[in-house]
């Protein structure tokens, strides 16, 4: 019998969160490079405990977390959505080392969001984040595994190059973020009364 993709349990976010949810996406993705520093911080303060992640899984994780976001920025249907996950996004999924990866890639994700929003963030926000881990995380380990399942391992790209959209961050020197005394609400990206935006780490 062929294995269903659709998970046992999912909880599929309402209309409002969906749309909420779209219009931070299309804020995070207007700086792509504030983005990639603030998600590359949160991916290996997710991973607590366990080997530093390789170029390859970094890069593999940037373009799953980059995919979840363009598509929750254009589209408004959760059966499309659905349907995507089984289909790109589980190939994307696929080329972490791990599914137990996939968890902590999108807890990286909503860190970041919280970041670059910064001020902008808030509780309603983190529980709209909170909630739509319950419904991404679920299809994507599902999707995974069964592109895992039906294809081996390979490489990302030939040249091992990150994606255009998601530029690899410098190796960052500062202490893990989470360990900060004024992480809970300083970090983010800040816009000055000139109008120019700045990364504040």
């Amino acid at each position: 019998m062929t294995p269903s993709f659709t998970p046992s349990w999912t909880l599929r976010p309402d209309a409002e969160t969906l749309a909420s949810v779209r219009r931070m996406c299309g804020r995070l993705l207007q700086h792509p490079d504030v983005f990639a520093t603030a998600f590359r911080a949160n991916l290996r303060a997710a991973v607590p405990g366990g080997p530093a992640l390789d170029p390859a899984t970094r890069e593999a994780a940037a373009q799953l977390a980059d995919t979840v976001v363009r598509l929750l920025a254009q589209e408004p249907d959760p059966d499309a959505v659905e349907s995507f996950w089984a289909s790109a996004a589980g190939g994307q999924a696929a080329r972490l080392p791990s599914d137990t990866l996939i968890a902590p890639v999108i807890k990286a994700l909503v860190r970041t969001v919280r970041d670059v929003l910064g001020d902008d963030w808030s509780s309603a926000a983190g529980s709209q984040w909170a909630g739509l881990q319950l419904w991404l995380v679920p299809h994507l380990t599902a999707a995974g595994g069964l592109a895992r399942a039906a294809s081996p391992a390979r490489p990302l790209t030939a040249d091992g190059t990150a994606p255009e959209s998601w530029p690899l961050a410098p190796a960052a020197t500062d202490p893990d973020p989470e360990s900060r005394p004024d992480r809970k609400r300083r970090t983010g990206l800040r816009r000055s009364s000139g109008g120019s935006s700045e990364w504040v780490p």
